[in-house]
């Protein structure tokens, strides 16, 4: 599921060989808050409280061992950024895709979209090197599921009444739906993705012709799931990314992520011990039957402050990467603020807690101290059953999150991670989203159907640079804390020598990579009729001389 915050955060999939790791830093994107923010289901609003006293209250070092696997940065955070995206390849065109552990589709904007965000990404299979391999989906029943027309909206019918593309009838139709209204749909593709240099595997995925308002966020152009194939069914189903790298490539069928507030790492294939400061504990998953969700048993009790709390609608929950906060029922929401606001020494410490307009609900935020935010209680989730159960411990700095508001000053405010959501689908109570994940590194073990928590390290165990990892002009200018050379075609996190003229090297939305391309081929073309003219001239240098008489028969 995607996050409600309005930002971002780039996701990098790098190749670790035997001899180490190989890092990528996280980068930092600055966004602002908007007024209303578009979001499937979660509120759009943020409430800022700010009250006022009339009196005054008086790193750790990590050894790195040698592994073999698939290694991943994220950047950003979750109050500036709060969506994870990862840039990726598809048809050797750069596309930035959030990573979403609650959902199995693959989509990105394609040429020809008619309601698609200006200056996003967009996937042309006429540039596709693979054109063996780059081709739209038959709106046939062989390669497209019979018996769908008709249902989710869609109106094109093809052969045994198969879902056909509404703009494109030849091809087989895509359609994604959120609860807020939101989504896209278009045509399904079929292509090669790299996900680092050395990693390739083929790829289904949807080719957006039409999406929502809202649907793509704001340097977003699309979306990765990584949850289990059952969900890639819109309305055909199609192979998920991440299963097709693991029977392509035999990569073990584990992958684990690690955020926090300015970055992250996601590791494919494995868990990198130096994302975490303490040993790993699994619990099972609960798993339907096909799997569609990171399942996991909540036990109906949680503990605030120590004491032991029995929770209405907290049966089941889902560990969900695409999700910011953690979203549960409004009874549940109630309970928790019943159990902290009935205690006195907190109504007494904590300016508006107990207030009549508290702002302890869903979206809301208050202007704290960090000396406030401390003194409230720490709540205990598990995770598990009985026999396996895991106890996750969330201090108040981490359910309490950190937002910057601009204005004629920065304020900082406190928000309460915890959001409202009623009527979740699925037999879902709960979402366990980043609010959770910021304090936990997790381990999707999908082989062994079980999930594993690791309190994470600092930074992720991360200390590289991301910048010099980009493979594009466009990726590169997507981020504002790197900066693209035109002259040595790389990317830097360097932006001291960026000047006014933005030459030789350039800054976000000033950098002009599509002229650099025309450039470049009109360079090479250059280059080349230089090259044959050369070529001609010495050869005619050192062709032997033709005699007068041999030439006179021409003359006549």
């Amino acid at each position: 599921m995607r996050s409600f915050l309005c930002s971002t955060l780039v996701l990098w999939v790098l190749s670790v060989t035997v001899t180490g790791l190989i890092e990528v830093p996280l980068l930092r994107h600055n966004a602002t808050v908007r007024a209303t923010l578009l979001y499937r289901g979660i509120p759009k609003r943020f409430h800022l409280f700010q009250y006022y006293r009339r009196w005054s209250s008086p790193w750790t070092t990590q050894t790195r061992a040698e592994v073999s696997y698939y290694d991943t940065a994220l950047q950003g955070g979750i109050s500036s950024i709060g969506e994870y995206y990862a840039v990726v390849l598809i048809g050797g065109q750069t596309f930035r895709v959030q990573v979403d552990s609650g959902s199995s589709t693959m989509a990105v904007p394609m040429v020809g979209c008619s309601t698609c965000r200006k200056n996003d990404f967009r996937y042309d299979p006429a540039r596709s090197p693979n054109k063996d391999r780059s081709h739209a989906i038959p709106c046939q029943p062989n390669t497209c599921r019979p018996h769908t027309c008709g249902f989710d909206g869609c109106k094109v019918c093809g052969p045994n009444a198969t879902c056909c593309s509404m703009h494109r009838p030849s091809d087989c139709g895509f359609s994604l739906r959120y609860g807020d209204g939101s989504g896209a749909e278009g045509s399904l593709m079929h292509d090669i993705m790299r996900w680092v240099p050395q990693l390739e595997s083929p790829v289904v995925f949807g080719g957006i012709l039409t999406d929502t308002e809202g649907f793509e966020q704001e340097t977003v152009d699309g979306i990765l799931g990584m949850a289990y194939p059952l969900l890639a069914c819109n309305p055909t189903c199609t192979e998920t990314p991440f299963d097709s790298l693991v029977r392509t490539t035999k990569i073990p069928d584990v992958f684990s992520i690690c955020i926090s507030e300015s970055g992250g790492r996601m590791v494919l294939g494995a868990y990198d011990p130096a994302m975490s400061s303490s040993g790993v504990e699994y619990a099972p998953l609960s798993l339907s039957r096909p799997p569609t969700y990171y399942t996991v048993e909540l036990g109906n009790v949680v503990k605030i402050g120590g004491e032991r709390i029995l929770m209405p609608d907290w049966s089941l929950g889902i560990v969900d990467s695409g999700t910011t906060l953690i979203v549960m029922s409004t009874r549940a929401f109630d309970t928790i603020r019943g159990a902290i606001v009935r205690n006195k020494t907190l109504c007494t410490n904590v300016p508006g807690l107990c207030h009549p307009s508290s702002w302890f609900q869903p979206a809301g935020c208050a202007k704290l101290t960090e000396e406030d935010t401390n003194v409230l209680p720490e709540i205990q989730i598990f995770v598990g059953h009985r026999n396996a159960e895991v106890q996750l411990t969330l201090r108040p700095q981490e359910y309490m999150i950190s937002l910057q508001v601009s204005g004629p000053s920065v304020r900082t405010f406190r928000c309460v991670g915890l959001m409202v959501m009623d009527r979740l689908s699925g037999g879902i109570d709960v979402i366990l989203g980043n609010t959770l994940m910021m304090r936990y590194t997790t381990i999707y073990d999908r082989a062994n159907s079980q999930i594993g928590f690791a309190i994470r390290s600092r930074n992720c165990g991360g200390d590289f640079d991301a910048c010099e990892t980009m493979p594009s002009c466009e990726a590169c200018s997507s981020s504002s804390q790197c900066a693209y050379n035109y002259l040595s075609d790389t990317c830097s996190s360097e932006l001291s020598g960026v000047s006014w003229l933005q030459f030789p090297l350039c800054q976000g939305g000033w950098c002009l990579c599509r002229a650099m391309r025309l450039w470049s081929n009109v360079k090479g073309a250059v280059l080349l009729v230089a090259m044959v003219a050369t070529f001609t001239i010495i050869v005619s240098a050192c062709a032997p001389q033709a005699t007068r008489d041999e030439l006179t028969p021409l003359i006549h």
